[in-house]
């Protein structure tokens, strides 16, 4: 069998340039094929096997990546070549909507989100990578990885994993699951805490931005802050969430998420997220009137400032910036005019938050303030749609979806794989299973 070179799309080109050189219809005429070239064609010629099976290269990649999980199982900052190509091979495969179901379909799905857990930070970004592509655009896969409670375990990978890689490609799946997938999105944001994980996630320094009510329900620490491309990914699926879902706004507004964003405006960080965040704010400013009296007038000199610094940079400076001044000019011309009405934002319904697979759907419950929760030091059983007093430890039965609730101890060390920062009331606290 003909080595490496396999892929269809290599193939294809190759056999056209050599056709085109052969009738000298092209300019490849000019440039003669390489020994090189020529002798892997012949031999891929020769060789009769011009068409790669993808299903079995499924199989062959997925056992790969399980095979190297084991032999790295010792070695957690191991790096190993042979995974970033199985990896680049695999994904390149399951970008195609149809191979993506087909991984599923031939039973290897379940060895990849196995693959979370393992004590190698390459596999586990590397499962992330497969995931992240699988689900994306993908609704039947994304309901197989929703029902697989593959949400719970990228979520907390990309809060407590103690690999920045490791947290960016988590956050990669975290996204590609949501988008445009409502029962996700519901379950993330209602169950997951997920608007204070993007808020957190957006700031270089994370531990600053949510003050805790008191000092014994402190917000769980990052391992480490945040890289560019980790906070880039938690701000486009914020400016997603929020586009998509304008009631979120004045929770985030609640978060810190204003000055938190022009901070970001000002930063020379990263020229996107300069961009993105001033954007974003353009477009809460101009919805929640809680964003728009968030803005102080500080803020608003030094979005002048930054607007003038732009204006005496270079030509070629200035054209690389011309879209964040844009963004600053515009921000700042909506708020010297009238702050948005104050008006209802519509809601949309509650998605359905699917149980797992062989069992019906359940509807997200709604919850009754007049049935509060009375906590004790002992687990009990929440029922459904039943009020949940702030601060609480909540335990989630990932096995039967039941909650359990107790008061919280905070020197009891509960962060496992399965654990996520979720929230009830005004404070976050931890469900674990």
């Amino acid at each position: 069998m003909v080595s490496k070179r396999q892929h269809p799309s290599e193939w294809a080109g190759l056999l056209q340039w050599s056709l085109q050189y052969h009738d000298g219809t092209s300019e490849a005429a000019m440039n003669p094929m390489s020994d090189e070239d020529r002798a892997w064609l012949n031999e891929a010629l020769s060789s009769g096997n011009l068409v790669v099976d993808e299903v079995a290269r499924i199989e062959e990649l997925v056992g790969a990546l399980v095979r190297k999980s084991e032999e790295l199982r010792e070695q957690p900052g191991a790096v190993d070549e042979e995974v970033d190509e199985a990896v680049d091979e695999l994904i390149d495969i399951v970008s195609q909507i149809d191979r993506a179901t087909d991984i599923h379909r031939l039973g290897r799905f379940e060895p990849v989100i196995a693959l979370l857990q393992t004590e190698n930070a390459q596999i586990r970004t590397a499962a992330c990578e497969v995931i992240g592509t699988c689900v994306q655009n993908n609704p039947e896969m994304q309901q197989v990885a929703l029902d697989r409670r593959v949400l719970q375990y990228a979520t907390h990978l990309a809060v407590f994993d103690e690999s920045a890689s490791v947290r960016t490609k988590a956050m990669f799946a975290v996204s590609c699951l949501i988008r445009n997938f409502p029962a996700a999105e519901a379950m993330f944001i209602n169950e997951g805490d997920g608007l204070s994980i993007l808020c957190r996630g957006v700031s270089p320094d994370p531990a600053a931005i949510i003050a805790p009510a008191d000092g014994d329900h402190a917000p769980p620490a990052f391992p480490g802050e945040p890289s560019i491309p980790h906070r880039r990914k938690c701000l486009h699926l914020l400016y997603h969430i929020l586009k998509s879902s304008p009631a979120n706004i004045d929770a985030c507004v609640s978060l810190g998420v204003v000055p938190l964003l022009a901070a970001n405006g000002f930063s020379e960080d990263d020229i996107d997220l300069s961009e993105t965040s001033l954007g974003l704010l353009h477009f809460i400013v101009s919805t929640s009137p809680a964003a728009y009296a968030a803005v102080t007038p500080e803020l608003q000199s030094e979005l002048q400032s930054r607007i003038d610094q732009i204006d005496e940079m270079s030509a070629d400076e200035k054209d690389f910036h011309s879209i964040v001044a844009s963004n600053a000019t515009n921000l700042l011309a909506r708020l010297e005019q009238s702050p948005p009405a104050s008006r209802p934002i519509p809601t949309r319904a509650p998605a359905a938050v699917p149980a797992a697979v062989g069992s019906s759907a359940i509807a997200t419950p709604t919850p009754n303030s007049s049935d509060a929760f009375v906590a004790t030091s002992e687990w009990q059983e929440l029922r459904p749609g039943q009020a949940v007093p702030p601060g609480l430890h909540v335990r989630l039965d990932m096995t039967t979806g039941k909650r359990f609730a107790k008061i919280n101890d905070p020197n009891e060390k509960c962060l496992q794989l399965q654990s996520i920062v979720v929230k009830e009331g005004d404070n976050p606290v931890t469900v674990k299973k």
